[in-house]
């Protein structure tokens, strides 16, 4: 009589167990589920933080790239003005263009000398909130924040009275009309004979130094901040430039087949000049800038300039190699499409371009960037649109020079 309950207390026992072990692995089941989701989303948080502050790295040495051609121009328009007052002083002749540029160099043209770009710190402070969790977070938003709080400070600093440009774009106006400035060299020689000896440009002029420090400081500041985020993640250079090689460049390497013909720089215009390049199958080529120039404002019409040189070119691998033959170098000058009152006022103008836009002045120029250019050239799924990277001491300058192909 008692097998059957056996039986049945048998049965219950096998219930129990299989219910246990579903339990059981149910339990495991969940664990492994959410443990391995918690782990993934750990090591994608990582990965876009680790992403983000690459990004931010890249924007620090941009923003430090800018600072410093600020400095460098600073510098270059400091020189100028000190070699002009003294030519002045000596009674000497100086260069059209260096009056020129001494000129522009004193102008508040009305706009920022610098503008940065704000895209990538709006997409740091947009995915900084999703890293609450991770280790070290605090210390990389406090290290990015510090950059951009001196960015801006920066920025602001740049309406300081030591930043003030002595002749205001109103001023710059009436002169643009004044009949010395428009007509003759000696008549703009007197302009800024004039200008160089005021008050405000000599305090402008002797405020150069605080400009330079303080370009320096920044750039050094960020610099640093730059450092403290590759160490603080680890970050090695080659990492790094490996990623900026994959952001940057767009398409694949271009082979000597994409790049033969003719090629014409993409964003040029009228007046700012237009570039084009020229391969051919015997590896030689052809560099042509063609700029049109507005006349003083006693013409009307336009003058056409254009500057030419060639020599032999090398594709190894994406890397574009120009050997530069400085005795190619020609310019020609196209004065027909000028109108003005007499032929003593268009060669005085004829005069004065040809002072600073002759072949001396260009194979100076040659001279002073070297026999050779080189690039890295990428070219895009249509083999019409190129990329070229000029590579500076042993860097690819983030300056990217754009063609087209016709």
């Amino acid at each position: 009589m008692r097998i059957p309950s056996i039986k049945v207390k048998g049965k219950l026992l096998s219930s129990y167990k299989d219910i246990l072990l579903t339990i059981f692995a149910t339990s495991i089941s969940i664990v492994l589920t959410f443990g391995t989701a918690n782990y993934l989303e750990q090591r994608q948080m990582k990965k876009i933080r680790r992403h983000a502050a690459m990004l931010v790295i890249f924007d620090i040495e941009q923003s430090i790239d800018k600072v410093n051609k600020l400095k460098e121009e600073e510098e270059k328009n400091y020189n100028w003005a000190q070699r002009v007052m003294f030519q002045l002083n000596q009674n000497q002749e100086p260069a059209a263009d260096t009056l020129h540029g001494v000129y522009k160099y004193l102008v508040d043209m009305g706009a920022s000398p610098v503008e940065f770009d704000y895209g990538k710190e709006r997409y740091f402070q947009a995915n900084q909130v999703s890293w609450n969790r991770l280790k070290d977070n605090i210390k990389l938003v406090d290290l990015v924040q510090k950059f951009y709080n001196s960015r801006r400070e920066f920025q602001e600093l740049l309406n300081d009275l030591n930043f003030k440009h002595p002749i205001s774009h109103q001023e710059y106006v009436e002169d643009r009309w004044n009949e010395g400035y428009n007509q003759s060299h000696q008549g703009f020689k007197n302009l800024i004979q004039k200008k160089i000896n005021e008050k405000s440009v000599l305090y402008y002029l002797g405020a150069s130094s605080k400009r330079v420090l303080l370009y320096s400081t920044y750039e050094q500041n960020w610099q640093t901040d730059a450092y403290a985020i590759k160490f603080l993640m680890g970050l090695t250079e080659e990492e790094y430039q490996n990623y900026i090689d994959k952001s940057e460049q767009m398409g694949k390497k271009a082979s000597s087949k994409d790049i033969m013909g003719k090629m014409v720089e993409a964003g040029a215009s009228f007046f700012s000049g237009v570039r084009e390049l020229v391969f051919n199958d015997d590896h030689t080529f052809k560099c042509t800038f063609i700029r049109h120039i507005a006349p003083p404002v006693n013409m009307t019409g336009y003058s056409v300039h254009t500057s030419y040189y060639g020599g032999t070119w090398e594709l190894s691998k994406g890397w574009l190699v120009f050997h530069n033959d400085p005795n190619s170098i020609g310019v020609t000058h196209d004065y027909s499409p000028l109108v003005c009152k007499s032929q003593e006022e268009l060669d005085i103008y004829e005069k004065e371009i040809a002072g600073w836009w002759n072949v001396d002045v260009c194979k100076e120029a040659m001279n002073q960037n070297g026999p050779t250019s080189t690039y890295f050239v990428t070219v895009d799924e249509s083999k019409k649109r190129f990329e070229m990277f000029k590579q500076v001491d042993n860097l690819l300058s983030r300056e990217g020079v754009y063609y087209v192909k016709q």
